[in-house]
């Protein structure tokens, strides 16, 4: 929205990997540039870009002799001055300027009469989700913890969920906490990309496979076992050897992963990336990401086939007719069930039955 108004006023935008980035800009002062760049610490693909090499691409693509203004993501923010003189001493006519942009934690004062509405609404499930989740806080002296914590304690409010987590930024005593929180659904979409430590440190995360196997172990202990993990999955990253992409899908065996995403790596012209070496072919990418596919597919099977005849609470979601529905259990199994009398919204008990690759049958208790 933010993008189609500044076009509107006739100022040229570009976006680096604005679906993960909140921005919050004054439009009265956007006619003071002539060209504006969002941008975030990750680019598409699961690219790490520091404030050094988003300069360096600016001035790639040719944006000098213009004032530009670089919104960017508040983790940026500790970018020296020094830093920034030098790299744009080296860029003749360029002027940038920085105009970091907070992340700041949503719902802190007003939280409990935004879910006790919610709650007297109907809603029964809270989904709590953010950019960079764990860091929830650090900007107001709160934590992702406490306001789950608060969230479980809002009468009416049944289940609580979580969006994309960092494990990197998850500590024991997060872990801990969050375990002992009985409203809080075990189902932890933890972002991972590959589960090869070589891919990862060429996308430049910060973190290595053995360092999420490690989160995970944690977790599953905390949470006794009864908990479940989904994630994303690149294949075909440059420099990705075959070797490498075997490595990462026996990673999804390893955890054990409920349910994976899996996507082929896309070039996108402007990211450090798309200059690395040794690019994939599309036809290795294609066929990666489909044996990848295959695996998670076995993998989640597996999982879902392990509970069957388990009893379980399934938050009914959308009518297939007037008493069949569909609905999710708390780690996230998708369920089919015939529940005569009953509407969207509530919460039973049911045993699960068979899974046919898509749903689980369940009954009633």
């Amino acid at each position: 929205i933010l993008a189609c108004r500044l076009a509107e006023m006739g100022i040229p935008v570009e976006m680096y990997d604005v679906s993960v980035t909140h921005y919050s800009y004054v439009l009265s002062d956007a006619f003071k540039y002539s060209h504006i760049v969002f941008a975030s610490t990750t680019y598409n693909n699961g690219i790490f870009v520091s404030m050094e090499n988003l300069l360096h691409d600016i001035a790639h693509h040719a944006l000098r002799g213009r004032k530009v203004a670089l919104i960017q993501n508040g983790s940026w923010a500790p970018a020296s001055g020094k830093l920034m003189t030098e790299i744009i001493s080296g860029m003749k006519g360029m002027e940038i300027l920085e105009a970091p942009v907070t992340l700041k934690s949503t719902l802190a004062p007003g939280q409990d009469a935004e879910l006790e509405a919610l709650a007297k609404a109907g809603y029964r499930e809270a989904v709590l989700s953010g950019i960079n989740l764990p860091s929830y806080g650090q900007d107001n002296g709160a934590s992702l913890t406490e306001l789950i914590e608060k969230a479980a304690g809002v009468e009416g409010i049944q289940r609580i969920r979580l969006g994309s987590l960092e494990p990197d930024l998850l500590s024991d005593e997060d872990i801990l906490r969050m375990s002992r929180v009985e409203k809080l659904c075990p189902q932890f979409h933890m972002s991972l990309q590959s589960g090869c430590t070589r891919t990862l440190r060429r996308m430049r995360r910060t973190y290595t496979a053995e360092q999420y196997a490690q989160v995970a172990e944690k977790m599953t202990q905390a949470f006794q076992g009864r908990l479940s993990f989904t994630t994303d999955i690149i294949v075909g990253f440059p420099g990705e050897t075959q070797e490498d992409f075997e490595e990462s899908m026996a990673f999804i065996s390893q955890i054990g992963f409920l349910k994976v995403h899996v996507f082929p790596y896309s070039r996108r012209a402007g990211t450090p990336a798309a200059d690395f070496p040794d690019q994939i072919p599309e036809e290795i990418k294609a066929a990666r990401a489909h044996q990848m596919q295959a695996e998670a597919d076995r993998v989640r099977a597996e999982q879902i086939r392990r509970m069957e005849g388990m009893e379980e609470e399934v938050l009914l979601e959308t009518p297939l007719s007037a008493s069949l529905f569909t609905g999710y259990t708390r780690l996230y199994v998708p369920v089919v069930l015939s529940a005569p009398g009953h509407v969207s919204g509530e919460i039973l008990r049911v045993r699960l039955g068979s899974y046919d690759g898509s749903r689980c049958t369940a009954e009633l208790l």
